[in-house]
């Protein structure tokens, strides 16, 4: 009886890690979308909410950048 070594792809996690920015971003824009509808249903203008669109514009870039950083690091792990 001989021993084999299992594949290393049996040893694999998911990469949870880079999800999770994503998933982040996707929270942002819901409520950046809830804000928007609640500031529409008010009849307000949105001009007043370039600053809010801005920072979650500038914050789901970022995140989208550091999901790519995380899945590159977990590509140098293995």
């Amino acid at each position: 009886m001989s021993v084999t070594p299992a594949p290393q792809d049996d040893f694999r996690q998911p990469h949870l890690g880079a999800v999770i920015p994503i998933l982040a971003a996707v929270l942002v824009l819901v409520f950046v979308a809830f804000t928007s509808w609640f500031w529409l249903a008010q009849n307000q203008s949105l001009l007043p909410l370039i600053p809010l669109y801005a920072a979650a514009a500038f914050f789901c870039i970022d995140m989208v950048f550091l999901a790519r950083r995380l899945l590159a690091r977990s590509k140098d792990i293995y």
